[in-house]
């Protein structure tokens, strides 16, 4: 298997896989784990080992190639261009004599491109450019500007590992995106872990500066509005049943619908496109007198 016949794969979201195993790819967070017995991935992620700061240096000819055949491609690259600040950097690092080798290169692009704000497509897309560029960068080094004596050795399924890695990778998806940071719950889509995240962040705070919910805030608008006009509120609003001869009145609207329907056997359906939108029922016996026809009474 070459490199290309797995570059052109079909990248599928695999939807019954429900967490990011050891030894797989993982966005979730600045670092990414590696373990002993990984793929080749894991191992070029890890963090640039001791033996890097050892006398060596990336020759001129080493350095030379590496700019032609790695970090211009994917410079010139467009689609690859949220990345371009992480390659500026990496081309820094190497005038500052900080890079030693291609596997000092790969190990810092790679442990530094997790942290590019870009989708997963995107920084699958990356990888893949990345990995190509290395490969084809191998055979114009020599020795040292390869690898260490005790690294893998640089090798056609080595890179094939690399490239599978990335697949794995997108195969599982972005579970990362999905999963609370605070409690590990892992939600369907962004946008329940979004509303499941202010349950942590409480950002609805209390106006009143001696009410503990000036601290510790409410998960959503709603409930801070709620609490203030039950709590605070010199005239609150309040909900009136909405039966003439009937004197209840709360100050929570879920209430006084609860009360009318458990007291007046009044029914009102729950529209699937807007919840808070109610209409009485023609099926329960009179109707009663109101005082207003499409809301309850408010003062």
């Amino acid at each position: 298997m070459d490199f290309n016949s797995i570059l052109n794969q079909p990248i599928v979201s695999d939807e019954s896989s429900s967490e990011v195993k050891a030894g797989q790819l993982s966005r979730g967070s600045s670092q990414i784990a590696a373990t002993h017995s990984q793929l080749a991935i894991t191992r070029s992620i890890s963090a640039l080992e001791a033996e890097s700061a050892q006398q060596h240096k990336l020759s001129p000819s080493g350095r030379s190639q590496i700019e032609k055949h790695v970090i211009s491609p994917l410079l010139e690259t467009e689609s690859l261009k949220l990345f371009h600040p992480l390659l500026e950097d990496v081309r820094q690092q190497i005038d500052n004599e900080r890079i030693s080798c291609l596997r000092d290169l790969e190990k810092m692009v790679f442990s530094l491109a997790p942290d590019v704000k870009a989708s997963d497509a995107a920084y699958v897309r990356f990888c893949q450019h990345t990995i190509l560029c290395l490969g084809q960068t191998v055979f114009s080094l020599n020795g040292r500007d390869l690898c260490f004596p005790s690294d893998e050795q640089y090798n056609n399924g080595y890179f094939v590992n690399l490239l599978e890695e990335v697949t794995r990778f997108k195969r599982i998806g972005d579970e990362w995106q999905k999963k609370c940071k605070d409690c590990g719950k892992v939600f369907a889509r962004p946008c329940d872990l979004t509303r499941h995240e202010k349950s942590h962040t409480r950002p609805f705070k209390c106006p009143v500066t001696s009410c503990k919910y000036r601290t510790k805030g409410w998960a959503t608008e709603k409930e801070a509005e709620r609490h203030y006009n039950d709590k605070h509120s010199d005239s609150p609003r309040l909900y009136l049943c909405r039966f003439e001869s009937c004197s209840y009145k709360s100050k929570r609207e879920s209430n006084c619908k609860q009360h009318m329907e458990k007291t007046h056997g009044w029914v009102y359906t729950r529209l699937k496109n807007n919840g808070r939108t109610k209409r009485a029922s023609t099926k329960q016996s009179p109707t009663p007198s109101m005082e207003h026809d499409s809301s309850l009474r408010g003062s």
